[in-house]
């Protein structure tokens, strides 16, 4: 595909954005006992209490051994899951000549595994954690790097210079994807909430930020989420 042909950059968070897995679930299946430090991580990166990168210092201390390929594939063997209408949404981006990106805190090692075992359908560009990655997946993936969560946005300007591509929807749901859409009004993208949480409207409410749509609702997360209705009023 020419690389000026895709009517639309969608750039999407993933963790309890899309997916209701969380980034550090993988290090939790295998080491348990730091479940309460990796949540109190989570929360205050999530909140802009911490930034991401300085989360990721304090567990790298902690964690008694890197996470290997086989212990990720048990994870997503066990717990992978998408909210429902979630993977029909993928497929219909590719056949609506749209560019779906996954721009991520969540580990590339995640991504590489997930796809490889069929969970997922290939992702074109994935924008994501290298903290965990394995770089054993053949595919032609446009990974990324991210190491904190400025990067979000640096990626999505990245992906959208390097495909020609004017109309950029961004997709996120807590605090943390602030930054990233405060960034995405500036530069005229669509902002939709998805799965939202009270963080990301306060976030954006300090910088006079006003997100176009939100869908879904944290709190009921067996609720199918329709974003094809959604990004179709933008497209």
């Amino acid at each position: 595909m020419k690389k000026n042909s895709y009517k639309a950059l969608i750039s999407s968070d993933w963790n309890e954005c899309l997916s209701p897995s969380r980034p550090f679930d993988p290090i939790l299946f295998k080491y348990p006992e730091l479940s309460n430090k990796i949540q109190d991580i989570f929360k205050k990166y999530t909140s802009n209490q911490i930034s991401y990168k300085k989360g990721l210092e304090i567990i790298k201390d902690c964690l008694p051994s890197p996470i290997t390929p086989k212990d990720m594939d048990a994870y997503l063997m066990e717990k992978f899951s998408v909210y429902p209408g979630i993977l029909e949404f993928i497929q219909w981006c590719k056949e609506n000549n749209i560019l779906f990106m996954i721009n991520t805190t969540g580990f590339i090692g995640y991504f590489e595994r997930a796809m490889a075992l069929g969970l997922l359908p290939h992702i074109e560009i994935i924008s994501g954690s290298p903290f965990i990655r394995f770089n054993g997946y053949k595919k032609s993936t446009y990974f990324l790097e991210l190491y904190d969560t400025k990067d979000k946005q640096k990626n999505t300007q990245l992906v959208k210079q390097k495909y020609n591509i004017n109309r950029v929807i961004l997709i996120g749901d807590s605090g943390g994807d602030g930054p990233h859409f405060v960034w995405g009004k500036q530069n005229g993208c669509i902002l939709i909430g998805c799965m939202a949480k009270p963080s990301l409207k306060s976030f954006c409410d300090k910088y006079s930020v006003e997100i176009d749509e939100f869908i879904g609702d944290y709190k009921y997360i067996s609720m199918k989420i329709d974003l094809i209705t959604t990004v179709k009023k933008y497209i």
